[in-house]
This record gives C-alpha cells, sequence and structure tokens, in this order.
C-alpha cells in the first residue's frame, strides 16, 4: 500500500510542469545523438552502438568529481567547434526537457570550450576552432527552432572557468550582444582554486549591468566559497551549495538574503559531493528549513537521468509532498533570469496549472 501511494505521488508531480535552472547544454546531449555524430565525422567512440556509448559514459567511478568530469572526454570530441552539432543538441535538449514537462529552461554552457579556445584540462586534441560569437550564434539558431517547435521557453547562461580568467570579460560581453537570451553567467571548473581578481571584477561589472549571477560554490569546496560567492561575485543563485550547512552563519546569511540553491540530487551523489545514503541529503535539512531551492538534474548525459527523476527522489527520500513539488517549480520561477515581466506571467501560468491540476496552493509563497 506504502508503495502504491509513492508511486502515485511521483505520477501526480511527473504530470506537473517543470521549470529547470541548472542543466549543462554539453552534458545533456542524447548519447544517440553522440553516436550519429561520431559516425559521420569519424571520431571513434567506445562500444558497437548508442546504447554501449552511454554506458561506458557512465562507467566512472562513483563519488569522484574528478572521475566525473573525465566522462566528459569521451563524447565532446564530436562537438566541439562543429556548428551543425552545437545547433542541433541546442534545439534536441529543447525537445528532450518539453518531453520532460519543463516549461522554462535556463542552460549552461562555456562558449569558450564549445569554440576549442584551448581547454588543457579536458585534454582534448581538436584542430578545429570557432570563434565564440559563433559558437553563441549556432546555440541560439537551435534554441529559436526548438522553442518554435516544442512549446517551451529556453534561455541560456555562459559560463566562465576558474582556471581561466582571460575569459571572462568575453563571457560577460557575449551576455550584451546576445541579451535576447542569454540571461545570466556562472561560473565552474576547479572550485578549490582562488578566485582571481578578474574574475571578481566581471562579476561585479555585472551586477552593475543588471546582469544575473549564478555560481557554482560548495559543492567539492570549502563552505567559504559560498561566502565568497555572495559577498564577492553577488551571486543571486547558488549552484549546489551543499557545503552551507557546515557553518551556521553562512547557512543563516543564505536563508535570510533569500540565495536561491541550484539543488541536483543525482548529481550531488555521483560526483561525491553528498553522502550516498539519499536519507542523509543536505536537501532534507533545506526542506525543513523552508529553503529557496530548486531541483535540476545537470549533467543528464553522465548521470541518465530526468527532471522527473529528481522530483521522485525528492518525493521519497526528503518528504516533499504535492504542494511541496509546486513550491519548489514556484521557487525557481521566481527565482530564474527572465525579465521580470516575463518573469511575472510564467508564475501566473504555473499558479493556473497547478489550480488546473487540483494543486492546493493555500500553503505556497506565492510571488
Amino acid at each position: 500500500m506504502e508503495h502504491t501511494r509513492k508511486m502515485q505521488a511521483a505520477s501526480s508531480t511527473a504530470k506537473q510542469p517543470k521549470v529547470e535552472l541548472h542543466i549543462h547544454l554539453d552534458g545533456a546531449v542524447r548519447p544517440s545523438t553522440v553516436w550519429d555524430l561520431a559516425k559521420k565525422s569519424g571520431v571513434d567512440m567506445p562500444g558497437s552502438s548508442a546504447e554501449e556509448l552511454a554506458s561506458n559514459i557512465r562507467n566512472f567511478e562513483m563519488g569522484s568529481l574528478f572521475k566525473f568530469l573525465q566522462a566528459f572526454n569521451i563524447f565532446m570530441p564530436v562537438l566541439i567547434a562543429d556548428k551543425e552539432a552545437i545547433r542541433r543538441i541546442s534545439y534536441e535538449l529543447c525537445e528532450d526537457k518539453a518531453k520532460e514537462g519543463v516549461v522554462y529552461l535556463e542552460a549552461r554552457f562555456s562558449p569558450h570550450i564549445l569554440a576549442n579556445c584551448g581547454a588543457s584540462w579536458l585534454n582534448l586534441k581538436m584542430k578545429n576552432t570557432l570563434t565564440i560569437r559563433e559558437v553563441m550564434q549556432c546555440v541560439v539558431e537551435g534554441i529559436e527552432a526548438g522553442q518554435r517547435d516544442f512549446k517551451i521557453k529556453t534561455r541560456l547562461i555562459l559560463c566562465m572557468v576558474k582556471q581561466e580568467p582571460s575569459w571572462a570579460a568575453e563571457c560577460l560581453q557575449l551576455c550584451k550582444e546576445f541579451s535576447n537570451f542569454a540571461v545570466g553567467i556562472d561560473i565552474g571548473g576547479e572550485e578549490e582554486l582562488p578566485l582571481d581578481p578578474e574574475i571578481i571584477r566581471v562579476f561585479q561589472e555585472a551586477e552593475r549591468c543588471g546582469i544575473h549571477r549564478t555560481v557554482h560554490a560548495g559543492e567539492s569546496g570549502p563552505v567559504k566559497h559560498v561566502k565568497e560567492a555572495v559577498d564577492l561575485l553577488k551571486a543571486e543563485r547558488i549552484g549546489h551549495g551543499y557545503n552551507s550547512l557546515k557553518d551556521k552563519e553562512i547557512y543563516q546569511m543564505l536563508k535570510d538574503k533569500n540565495i536561491h540553491l541550484e539543488v541536483c540530487p543525482t548529481s550531488s551523489i555521483f560526483t561525491g559531493a553528498c553522502d550516498p545514503d539519499f536519507t542523509k541529503h543536505p536537501c532534507i535539512r533545506f526542506v525543513k528549513d523552508g529553503m529557496n531551492f530548486s531541483l535540476n538534474t545537470d549533467d543528464p548525459t553522465i548521470f541518465g537521468n530526468t527532471i522527473n527523476d529528481e522530483f521522485k527522489i525528492a518525493k521519497e527520500y526528503f518528504g516533499v509532498n504535492d504542494e511541496q513539488a509546486a513550491q519548489v517549480t514556484l521557487n525557481a520561477a521566481q527565482s530564474c533570469f527572465l525579465p521580470e515581466a516575463e518573469k511575472q506571467a510564467l508564475i501566473q501560468e504555473l499558479i493556473a496549472t497547478f489550480k488546473d491540476n487540483n494543486v492546493n496552493l493555500t500553503l505556497l509563497h506565492q510571488a
């Protein structure tokens, strides 16, 4: 009986609209697309089929962020500096997310990596290059077509990399040039590295320009990086942020400032960011304390997950009921980087759908 109730709850949540804020474009590629692109370009891939390729990509040492990142080396060669591939994965991401019930999506990526500007840590020996503006144009073209065909609104977050501070200013400039689609900036890479002054300068300039900011922090690195993200980089959202629980003052600061946490449950286990036992996950505390958080997939190419899988985990292990699941989606909408008028329209659309689906909205924190 209990199992039946859980299945019914998961099914009801799957029918609800979703908003996803933390997903990497180049980490959300269909293995079948990687296989097809590899065959067309003559790039060798492990395995004898797309299914075997997927198994090889996902066959990394669980609990190791380093091993997880190495999985990108398998399939990135067919994406980098290839206009057709970049348009295709952008288009297909819209299709895949629309099928999962996502109505608004923010996809992030590094234009410099896809342009092949020299990411030595990826260990890729690719000769072809594009300009970062060519990459942006290809992504936008794919997104435009995907929005039209699959009735999903998609926007972009441009990622800087801690190891490459010289890329930072160009990312900000691209955000300004492609402002119809690029709604914010992010920084990832080796979290343990200190913040370069140029990165701090660019994020602070972004705040002055009204460009939104999210930061990977508190995943593999110390909790002080969460505070730096807020104080120095002026972050409005934190990617992951699990280690914030290790410092009461920093955790309370996040709550007091209503900083949004982009939680990725499956990712957090596979990368070793959190205990592999979901019953000990930080998100249980986030739910209890009424933190502002969302649920996200991060890199479904590698984890094989969907947004509905993340909501199932939240229901089964984090104690999230139907109303709280709706609140999680509204949290994401309220913390998204759309212009205010578009954001409010999204929120009202979600509320109307929840009402039509008989979700009790009386306890929700509506905007």
